[in-house]
């Protein structure tokens, strides 16, 4: 039940963040230095937006440190819990409802995916409420990257838009691995 609740609940808190997006992505939390890496506005707006996601379906994540492509989550003694990919610009012109869709996949320790998850956008809540008690965020689930690249995955009628733009947002953001 935890795990059905918690990722409705982060879709719920980001479908009412702030979209006015920040410059810069920060490579680190609590403190430590930050990446100059630009991002556009479809990116994430902030590390903690991004820990938030994340701790949704890794519960003990404390710490995010940029790799590459991939963002390396720890725990507090600094073990490695798992993996974040974020959708980036390529996925600008995936548009949803109401615009881009963006999403953090996340990955466990063996890279073998946990969920997926929707950071802040413009669609219309009820819309990702749907998609979100439609299960469609669960259907990469437990597939390596490569294997949820070619993964068929239906929209969600009532929420035809915005399901689409987070299928082809997902599958854009997995080809870049």
């Amino acid at each position: 039940m935890r795990k059905r609740i918690l990722p409705l609940l982060v879709i719920t808190l980001l479908s009412y963040a702030p979209t006015a997006w920040a410059q810069h992505d920060h490579g680190h939390h609590h403190g430590h230095p930050h990446s100059t890496e630009k991002h556009s506005q479809n990116t994430l707006n902030s590390n903690d937006q991004l820990l938030s996601a994340v701790v949704s379906l890794l519960p003990s994540a404390q710490e995010i440190e940029k790799k590459g492509n991939w963002r390396k989550v720890t725990d507090k003694t600094k073990k490695t819990v798992g993996y974040a990919v974020c959708s980036t610009d390529e996925s600008n012109d995936i548009k949803g409802y109401a615009g881009p869709t963006p999403v953090v996949i996340v990955f466990s320790a063996d890279k073998k995916i946990v969920g997926v998850v929707p950071l802040a956008n413009s669609e219309t809540p009820r819309f990702l409420q749907r998609v979100a008690e439609s299960k469609l965020l669960e259907q990469w689930n437990g597939l390596s990257a490569k294997q949820a690249k070619t993964k068929k995955v239906d929209t969600v009628s009532g929420a035809t838009f915005s399901s689409r733009s987070i299928i082809e947002t997902v599958q854009r953001t997995l080809e870049k691995l």
